[in-house]
């Protein structure tokens, strides 16, 4: 039944609903059609549950409350469809309701909170995304503060003032700073008062955010001293500090790369190019030398540098010390040295002292970090005096010491092995350029001694007149051909019929050269002269010439000297007879291979040969026929034999070692390695045996021989200084003459080493167990020939 229920008033979008203690609808208010677009099925006397099925199981709870258990209770956020079709969201409030007279009943408030749902997801989605914004600018900032830190190139950022805000640590380690050092220093306490990083931010207004400039090159030095060349980027940021005009001002962020080792690796580079240029340009050491050591010091960064020059007492005492004289200094513009520069104005020690004489005595560069733990001496003391902490000294190398270079640093320097192999090369260079002046020098001295000797001599001269093809010479010249120099007349043909037939068109041809090039020529050819004995001789001249043009370039004269050089020719054919025979002589000592490396180096040769095979030959009987016959005789039939042995030795390419007494040794596979040394050996071996039976044939003796033979390395070489020979040394040897002398007459014993490499070709036999002395029991074989091949 219906419950009356008096006017219930609420806000505009709040409705409202009574129900029975069944929950059944008893009342409702108008709005409610406009807040659910199904409110129609909303009924008197139906159960709520059927719009609101939310309420199913909360039976219990509604009872509670109707019966004031429970003061209310409520559900939000329940959601539905509005009469516009739209979403809704409602809070739904239940409390116990009386009238008056009547029982209680249940009131149901639905408030439309749609809007303010709307505003709280918002709200909601606002916190959460500025929780994820935050977190993730936490990450960031974390990020970027981890590539700074990681960075492997110095990182500084700067405000505008030049005041050092940030740095990492690539940037501490490099410049030894800690941070709390470098943080709030300004750019001048590192890199100077007129450094380019802070007058680009005095002039940097113009850049732009995010643009870089590049490779801003800057020296600085570290907190020990170091010196240090820097290439920096600049990009500009603006910073979070707000300037006067209220906009962010602009920081500097400069990022470094350490150039040092580069920039000094160009600097020796371009020094050693320097040097060459100044040397080859040079034509007196007087001329290269303030040159040379400018470049040096200037691209090594020495702050003073001087150049000594050996001077002896005499040429004819060598042994004495000489005297160092400083030919010429080299001074930094920005060094007024006072004392140092005193010193070497006395411009000379005699003998060398010090750090002179040590390079003097050794050759041996010397780098010295502190030159206060030297000895005391003037020089070191005045070098102190100027502000000099480290010095270098090295010797100019040619045959022997030229010369020496001091260089000396205001700054500390650790040794630096590549600024000592520059100056190793540039010295040496140096050295040679010094060799050489000396050298031409010399050599026009020769040449000057050689004109007046030439005079002395009477060195034949002439002179050929080009138009006339006539000749005039020198009494000398004519005495040379063997002609009275009172002649009358003698022409270019003349003296060319003098020259020897074959040699004719040579002259012909350096003479026409040397006219067409307007040159020089020289010549050494034979003349065929007739004495006044009318004896025909052949002579051997040299003969020296240039080219005389007239004003517009063309040859009209042809002037030169002849020298009779027939003594020398002789001498040097001699000589060269005398070299091939010794040659000769050597390769029948020695192995041509061998004997090469004894003429260019006199120590002992010895080399290892991992397999050779050794053969020793005996003459049986030989101790009973020399008591038969004449010494003389004795050694006729051994150079009868051991001659065809020669031979075949030979034949097969092996190597004689030596003969002792009646015995013949020989090896395959030195000195020069070959697979089949033991076949050869083998050949040779039954050639023997047929060699000796055809002399005794020829010569009516009946000589037999014993051969034996082993495998195995051994030690070849030649020792001593006189009456060498080549030999052979290991138990490879010893081995194989126990097998001669173990061995059997006619026969050739070989052992299993010997036999492993044999048996496919050869046809060999056991021969068993035998003792060796100095083996013990060793099983060998018989060679007795080539294997027969079965047809």
């Amino acid at each position: 039944m219906n419950i009356p229920v008096s006017p219930i008033f609420t806000p505009h979008h709040i409705e409202y609903l009574i129900l029975d203690e069944n929950l059944l609808i008893q009342s409702l208010s108008p709005g409610i059609l406009h807040l659910i677009s199904d409110a129609q099925s909303l009924s008197l006397n139906e159960d709520i549950r059927q719009d609101f099925p939310e309420l199913f199981g909360l039976e219990e709870t509604l009872n509670a409350v109707l019966v004031g258990e429970q003061e209310s209770f409520d559900l939000k956020g329940i959601s539905r469809i509005d009469d516009q079709g739209e979403q809704v969201y409602l809070d739904l409030y239940v409390m116990s309701y009386k009238q008056a007279g009547a029982t209680s009943s249940l009131i149901l408030f639905l408030e439309n909170v749609t809007d303010k749902m709307a505003l709280e997801q918002r709200l909601v989605q606002a916190t959460n995304e500025s929780a994820l914004l935050l977190t993730s600018l936490r990450n960031s900032e974390n990020y970027i503060q981890q590539i700074i830190s990681s960075m492997a190139d110095p990182l500084l950022i700067v405000n505008r003032y030049g005041t050092i805000k940030k740095v990492n640590q690539a940037t501490q380690r490099l410049l030894e700073y800690p941070e709390k050092e470098l943080l709030n220093c300004s750019l001048t306490q590192l890199f100077g008062e007129q450094n380019l990083l802070l007058q680009i931010i005095h002039q940097c207004d113009y850049l732009q955010e995010n643009e870089v400039l590049q490779d801003i090159e800057v020296d600085c030095r570290t907190k020990s001293g170091k010196k240090l060349s820097i290439a920096f980027s600049c990009s500009v940021v603006n910073s979070n500090t707000l300037g006067s005009s209220n906009l962010p001002q602009k920081d500097f962020i400069y990022v470094g790369r350490d150039i040092t080792k580069s920039q000094q690796a160009q600097h020796r580079l371009v020094s050693q190019y320097t040097a060459t240029w100044i040397l080859s340009a040079a034509t007196t050491v007087e001329e290269a030398m303030p040159k040379l050591l400018r470049a040096i010091c200037e691209n090594l960064e020495w702050d003073a540098s001087e150049f000594w020059l050996p001077q002896y007492p005499t040429r004819t005492s060598p042994d004495l010390l000489p005297s160092l004289n400083c030919m010429t200094r080299w001074v930094s513009a920005d060094l007024p040295l006072t004392q140092l520069s005193d010193i070497q104005q006395q411009s000379q020690f005699d003998p060398p002292q010090g750090l002179l004489s040590r390079l003097w005595e050794t050759s041996v560069p010397e780098w010295i970090e502190d030159i206060r733990s030297e000895p005391p001496s003037c020089a070191i003391a005045a070098a102190i005096a100027d502000g000099m902490q480290t010095a270098f000294g090295i010797a100019v190398p040619a045959q022997e010491i030229v010369g020496i270079l001091i260089f000396w640093s205001r700054d500390r320097r650790p040794q630096d092995d590549p600024v000592i192999e520059t100056l190793i090369a540039i010295t040496s260079q140096l050295g040679q350029f010094i060799q050489r002046k000396r050298t031409e020098t010399a050599l026009i001295e020769s040449e000057a001694n050689l004109a007046e000797a030439q005079a002395i001599s009477h060195l034949g001269s002439w002179e050929l007149t080009l138009a006339t093809q006539t000749m005039t010479g020198s009494d000398e010249f004519f005495r040379i051909l063997s002609i009275d120099p009172q002649i009358q007349s003698f022409t270019y043909l003349n003296f060319v019929e003098y020259i020897h037939p074959d040699e004719r068109q040579t002259w012909v041809t350096s003479i026409e050269r040397a006219l067409t090039q307007r040159s020089t020529y020289e010549l050494d050819f034979r003349i065929v002269r007739t004495d006044a004995a009318g004896n025909r001789t052949t002579r051997y001249l040299n003969s020296r010439g240039k080219t005389i043009c007239n004003a517009q370039g063309e040859p009209v004269r042809l002037i030169g000297t002849v020298m009779d050089i027939t003594e020398r020719k002789h001498a040097e054919m001699a000589l060269a007879y005398q070299k091939k025979q010794t040659e000769r002589l050597l390769q029948n000592i020695l192995p041509v291979r061998i004997a090469e490396r004894l003429k260019s180096s006199s120590g002992a040769i010895a080399e290892n040969f991992d397999d050779v095979t050794v053969l020793f030959a005996d003459i049986v009987g030989f101790t009973e026929l020399s008591s038969q016959i004449s010494p003389v005789q004795l050694v006729r039939l051994l150079n009868q034999i051991f001659s065809k042995f020669d031979a075949l030795t030979e034949h097969h390419q092996l190597e004689k070692i030596k003969t002792i007494g009646d015995a013949y040794m020989v090896v395959g596979g030195l000195p020069v390695p070959r697979a089949d040394h033991a076949r050869a050996i083998a050949e040779i071996a039954l050639d023997m045996l047929e060699a000796t039976a055809q002399f005794n044939a020829e010569t009516d003796q009946n000589f037999s021989i014993r051969i034996g033979i082993h495998t195995g390395p051994v030690v070849a070489g030649v020792i001593g200084t006189k009456k060498f020979i080549y030999d052979l040394w290991g138990d490879t040897v010893n081995t194989a003459s126990r097998m001669e002398s173990h061995g059997v007459a006619g026969c050739i014993q070989v052992s299993s080493v010997t036999y492993d490499l044999l048996q496919d070709g050869y046809e060999l036999t056991p021969r068993g167990q035998v003792y060796i002395k100095g083996k013990g029991e060793m099983f060998t074989y018989f060679l007795l020939g080539k294997a027969q091949i079965s047809p």
